[in-house]
């Protein structure tokens, strides 16, 4: 079974994240997803004793993520890179604009008809790649690429979510929610 559909991007802002505790804000939907891309970045390490491998250490560090979307609006993209928006819509690009921190979340589909939704909690976005054309004997639209790499939070150091409908233990009602409110992990019923 594999995956032939992604749908649904969705983004959340990181309103807070520290000892005390994570949150994040209203959805941001997402039109037009093509495809994304998730590379865990990590750190590995081997310690040899007694002439022979010892012990391995492996300690992630990032994700990096790409996604294709058909097109990003201007006041998303704003909000996606810390850009200021005027009082008729145009956004003011400033080399001291600082990305804003995001929770991303997303489904993959499978050919059997199970989804796989996975959120990733804190992250935010590169300045955007820009490819344009003129038009020719025929239609190549451009779409935008998008970049950015997500950490884990300083909350829990938790990065990653993921429910899987083709899991029995998860019912409609678990997913319902998905893509309105950043989906938390329950109390762990395994290590």
């Amino acid at each position: 079974m594999g995956f032939i559909k992604a749908r649904n991007l969705t983004l959340f802002p990181v309103t807070g994240d520290d000892e005390t505790g994570y949150t994040a804000g209203e959805p941001i939907k997402m039109a037009g997803m093509m495809d994304i891309k998730l590379t865990p970045q990590t750190d590995r390490a081997n310690t040899f004793a007694d002439d022979i491998m010892y012990k391995k250490t492996q300690i992630f560090s990032s994700c990096d993520v790409e996604f294709t979307m058909e097109d990003v609006l201007e006041e998303v993209r704003a909000k996606m890179l810390g850009k200021k928006v005027d009082s008729i819509g145009g956004v003011s690009d400033n080399a001291n604009d600082i990305a804003p921190d995001f929770a991303l979340a997303f489904k993959a589909g499978r050919d059997d008809g199970t989804w796989k939704y996975t959120v990733l909690y804190k992250g935010s976005f590169e300045e955007f790649e820009s490819e344009h054309a003129s038009r020719a004997d025929k239609a190549e639209p451009k779409n935008q690429g998008v970049k950015g790499t997500f950490v884990a939070r300083i909350f829990d150091e938790e990065w990653k979510y993921t429910l899987d409908t083709a899991n029995p233990k998860t019912l409609e009602a678990d997913v319902a929610d998905f893509f309105t409110t950043v989906k938390e992990p329950k109390a762990p019923t395994t290590p």
